[in-house]
């Protein structure tokens, strides 16, 4: 859609005005980057997508104080808004670590997906990277072309410690988090819903296990 925004966000100031919009949402997608990413692997990167489309890419490679200072903390440990995250350990590892951020209220697409799979009685059940995962449940390509090429890339780290931001960066950062919402999180919303009663908290068990 041509009113879909796409904002890099650097000063602290323009984060908590856009903290103060985020906060009125139920549901965002969420995603990091970095430099072999987890728990000392240091994050370059937060992206945050709403409803809508709009892309907000929170540069804390340039300002590490927009998660205290500008108040994104809040935003990422709000039980009020679900937190919709492809893979989320590493990113989840790295907010910890890093900057004293305790997710909540997080839907992981890939426990979710490995859930499904299960309660349908499939075995070796293996996890979905995002483009295996919007293939199976999105009718629409979002993921970055560019995503593919990264992948097999030895440099990869180094891509995402660049500034400012390439064409490429914003590419796959925006892609990753468009790709989640709405449709794949509807689709294995509305999946599991079907399936059993039990299973949606089921797959919240195994979310905060995972």
């Amino acid at each position: 859609m041509a009113n879909q925004a796409v904002e890099i966000v650097v000063e602290t100031s323009r984060c908590r005005q856009i903290v103060s919009i985020l906060s009125s949402e139920s549901v965002l997608a969420v995603d990091c980057e970095g430099i072999a990413l987890g728990v000392e692997g240091p994050m370059t990167l937060l992206q945050i997508c709403t409803y809508s489309g709009d892309v907000y890419l929170f540069d804390v490679q340039e300002n590490r104080e927009l998660f205290s200072e500008g108040h994104l903390k809040i935003v990422l440990e709000s039980d009020e808004i679900l937190k919709v995250i492809h893979a989320c350990s590493y990113d989840s590892a790295a907010l910890y670590h890093q900057f004293g951020v305790t997710l909540q209220n997080v839907f992981d697409t890939q426990v979710a997906d490995t859930v499904l799979e299960e309660h349908n009685e499939r075995l070796l059940v293996s996890s979905l990277d995002l483009q295996e995962l919007c293939q199976k449940y999105s009718s629409s390509k979002k993921v970055s072309d560019y995503k593919e090429q990264l992948k097999y890339s030895k440099k990869e780290g180094e891509f995402w410690a660049k500034r400012p931001l390439t064409d490429e960066m914003k590419s796959v950062a925006v892609g990753d988090v468009r790709a989640l919402i709405p449709e794949v999180f509807e689709t294995q919303k509305r999946l599991s819903e079907q399936a059993s009663s039990d299973l949606v908290s089921n797959i919240q068990d195994a979310i905060l296990n995972a």
